[in-house]
């Protein structure tokens, strides 16, 4: 790798229909994305989407030059959609370039090296889903978030931002060299080999000492949640790496 391009992204609206068409959209790019070499961490909470896209650079890929302007140019659809809704919504967009990946890992990702307590259930993520289902994903993603925050306001737990309780998470992890390893030299799950592109998470924290009625509640959420993506992705995609759950 010679360097990598890394970009932020935020955006939030003061309400979900503007939210939703904005993921809805960010979904749709995001197969043509992965082709010219982009990957990409995404978190949703409420009416919020922050994301962290990561291009490595090639001398071989006129999409992949590290040029701050051919990024944007990807990135097009998504600038002139928040353009069109500065009045309700904040975006921004900052690239960085790093010298190598370790470069860009520790003040980027880090290791902060603190527990917490979740329950996550995940589902991988097809490029059929993303070109033709891109709304139902987006909904997927957005909708229990304000149920789930207003049902756990009956527990009382005061002590910490109700807000980030139950985010989603989607990794573009897949595509490339991933699909062509030979079957028999890794135990990678099947499903990365069926176009698996990307890997969604729905993740619900609680804090320490939650009783089992809250402990209950976060795991039957989760569950409910992670389940609905099922009727969209299919029988047989699975889960993260080898969990077979699917």
């Amino acid at each position: 790798m010679k360097n990598l391009l890394s970009g932020y992204m935020l955006f939030q609206a003061d309400n979900y229909k503007t939210t939703f068409e904005f993921n809805k959209l960010v979904f749709s790019l995001i197969p043509s994305l992965v082709d010219k070499g982009f990957r990409s961490y995404l978190t949703f909470s409420g009416n919020m989407v922050a994301i962290l896209w990561m291009q490595a650079n090639s001398d071989s890929d006129p999409n992949r030059t590290g040029d701050y302007s051919i990024a944007n140019a990807s990135f097009f659809p998504v600038i002139d959609y928040a353009a069109q809704n500065i009045a309700s919504a904040n975006f921004s967009l900052q690239w960085t370039m790093f010298n190598s990946f370790f470069e860009w890992f520790d003040p980027v990702i880090g290791d902060i090296s603190v527990g917490t307590n979740v329950w996550i259930g995940g589902r991988l993520i097809t490029r059929e889903v993303f070109e033709k289902n891109p709304g139902e994903l987006a909904a997927i993603c957005m909708p229990a978030l304000g149920s789930a925050i207003m049902n756990l306001s009956e527990f009382h737990l005061l002590d910490m931002p109700l807000r980030i309780l139950l985010i989603s998470r989607l990794s573009t992890v897949g595509g490339g060299a991933i699909h062509d390893v030979a079957v028999d030299s890794t135990p990678l799950h099947p499903a990365w080999r069926q176009g698996g592109l990307a890997s969604l998470n729905i993740a619900f924290s609680y804090p320490n000492g939650a009783n089992s009625t809250v402990t209950d509640y976060v795991k039957a959420t989760v569950t409910n949640q992670t389940q609905s993506i099922d009727p969209l992705i299919g029988e047989g995609v699975g889960a993260y790496f080898n969990e077979a759950d699917a």
